[in-house]
């Protein structure tokens, strides 16, 4: 995922990011992302469907990192490489109305791997959403 998304010119994310609650308690590792925004991609392999307390898990895991303002892409294998930039693309869409400064560097501007731009409002337009 993460290839997929730095090859399609995103912001190299973090990977393996923590996240805790208002008490401190953590209550999910996400898989890649930017913390900075609150975007997270998560990979369901076969074992998040496999048991029924891991699923249970998941569906807590993931009403949490909703209520504490994240936008949580869930992808499995089935999703094809368009559809994962297409998902994460919607989702910083969502989250840059929020937060104008994703991907700013105090000295150039905000960044969007090779590209740099004055605005997140380009992001639909490079990746054809438009």
């Amino acid at each position: 995922m993460r290839l997929v998304l730095v090859a399609a010119g995103f912001p190299r994310p973090e990977t393996q990011i923590p996240v805790y609650d208002e008490w401190g308690r953590l209550v999910a590792i996400v898989d890649l992302g930017w913390p900075e925004v609150k975007v997270g991609v998560d990979y369901e392999g076969a074992h998040h469907r496999m048991s029924r307390r891991q699923f249970d898990r998941d569906i807590r895991r993931h009403a949490d990192l909703t209520e504490l303002g994240w936008d949580d892409v869930r992808i499995t294998a089935e999703d094809s490489d368009g559809a994962i930039i297409g998902r994460v693309g919607r989702a910083l869409q969502r989250r840059a109305r929020a937060t104008a400064n994703f991907g700013a560097d105090s000295r150039s501007g905000v960044t969007f791997g090779a590209y740099s731009v004055s605005s997140i409002r380009v992001l639909p337009r490079m990746l054809g959403l438009t």
